[in-house]
């Protein structure tokens, strides 16, 4: 990692300078912007990171860490709340933790993401960036540390969940059951997420002898609804896997005067609120995300970036919930 001497070197000033910049406190000593800039550029062209733990250690006091969490401003951002109760959890044993939510709109992180906006944080958590955001934040490569939220990137740590698996665990539960004419309820969400397990649904319920039908529409429960009457007219399976647990609910909806699970089960991804999935009549069988889990690991590996270390990225198991929707 590059040092002080070394970026002040390169931007041409002192190493005093330097600190005083990085720091933050430029105005305050009547440094120009131009030397700002020059010692920011240098830095980051160096891939300087702050030690902010040890910047801390040698001050008089401990200094508040401001953390930024980027939420995409979409249909996903009711799914988060679980993800905000893990990150507080998470933060209470950190009593100098600010956090700062910043919403954007996906495909547009770079307007909330510039240098200058990130240099008012120590660090940032990223959640559900698409590709664009992911190029964005690879190409500009902000100099405070990064974790992304349920995405992949050999730039930033981050936590994934196993997409696969959710795709496959859904097929092997009808398969066991006897189950032999499957639906897949889509989100038309355009997130690769999304398509990865949906395909593992397909090929898994085909591999298992299994017919497979894909139907989809917006991720809101009148949607779900909508689907599970036209299967209604065009021909009931006798298994419905769900992207989303609102999909799930809107087809129960739809489905009603169906034998629930003995004439059609139904397994969905639980990406919502777990007492909705549980007081739904019947409750719903779910693939479990570890979303709180996720919170928890994504503060911590940003706590190790601030402390100096590289961080590994992690792919979180996910579980299998039985409950009413299935036999």
């Amino acid at each position: 990692m590059a040092t002080v001497k070394q970026i002040a070197e390169r931007a041409g000033v002192s190493p005093s300078t330097v600190s005083i910049v990085l720091r933050g406190n430029a105005a305050q000593r009547h440094i120009s912007p131009q030397t700002v800039q020059r010692v920011l550029s240098s830095a980051q062209e160096l891939g300087y990171r702050a030690n902010l733990s040890a910047q801390q250690l040698r001050g008089s006091a401990r200094q508040p860490l401001f953390i930024a969490l980027y939420l995409a401003d979409d249909f996903r951002t009711p799914m988060m709340l679980r993800f905000l109760s893990g990150l507080r959890e998470s933060m209470r044993e950190r009593e100098d933790c600010e956090l700062l939510i910043r919403l954007y709109e996906p495909g547009k992180l770079r307007q909330s993401s510039s240098p200058e906006v990130m240099r008012q944080f120590h660090g940032a958590i990223v959640c559900n960036a698409t590709a664009v955001d992911l190029q964005t934040l690879e190409g500009e490569r902000p100099r405070i540390p990064i974790v992304l939220y349920n995405r992949h990137s050999d730039c930033f740590p981050g936590v994934e969940m196993d997409h696969q698996t959710i795709g496959r665990r859904m097929a092997q539960e009808f398969a066991a059951h006897g189950r032999k004419d499957a639906v897949w309820l889509a989100s038309q969400a355009p997130y690769e997420y999304q398509q990865i397990r949906q395909k593992a649904f397909t090929q898994e319920a085909e591999r298992l002898g299994m017919r497979v039908r894909v139907l989809g529409g917006p991720d809101q429960m009148p949607s779900g609804s909508l689907l599970a009457r036209r299967l209604r007219e065009e021909g009931l399976p006798d298994c419905i896997a769900a992207a989303s647990d609102r999909l799930a609910i809107g087809a129960l909806h739809g489905l009603r005067g169906i034998a629930i699970p003995e004439q059609l089960e139904l397994i969905c991804v639980g990406n919502g609120d777990r007492q909705l999935q549980e007081y739904t009549q019947p409750a719903l069988s779910v693939i479990d995300l570890p979303m709180e889990e996720m919170a928890r690991r994504c503060f911590e590996m940003l706590m190790e970036c601030l402390a100096g270390k590289t961080p590994a990225s992690e792919v979180l198991p996910v579980r299998y919930i039985a409950r009413g929707t299935t036999i």
